[in-house]
């Protein structure tokens, strides 16, 4: 089994939610009402989100709200690959090249 790094799966999580985030704000600002409430509503089998999204964001709150998402992402990516290391067998330690035994297993001193 190998060993995830919270940090990077965090931060790689975190990241993509947020350029997820910023493309959507971006294609709500550029695509007319219609065309953006149809594709909502096609996301999630025909949910009506015609009452819940809103048209007038100001920037500062897409930007708060992608920081909002980026933290949320990196907290999930680090749970998850602590979860991943916690479970599962445990890899014995490699064997450096050209000694036949693990370091520290036995003594070289005679």
């Amino acid at each position: 089994m190998h060993i995830i790094d919270p940090r990077r799966l965090g931060f790689a999580l975190g990241a993509t939610l947020a350029v997820l985030q910023l493309a959507c704000a971006v294609v709500m600002a550029l695509v007319p009402r219609d065309a953006a409430l149809h594709f909502a509503n096609a996301l999630v089998h025909g949910i009506d989100f015609g009452p819940v999204l809103t048209w007038d964001k100001t920037w500062a709150q897409t930007l708060t709200g992608t920081f909002c998402v980026f933290v949320f992402g990196w907290l999930l990516g680090a749970t998850i690959a602590a979860f991943y290391n916690l479970t599962g067998p445990r890899r014995p330690p490699a064997t450096p090249r050209g000694t036949a035994h693990p370091p520290g297993t036995v003594s070289d001193k005679p």
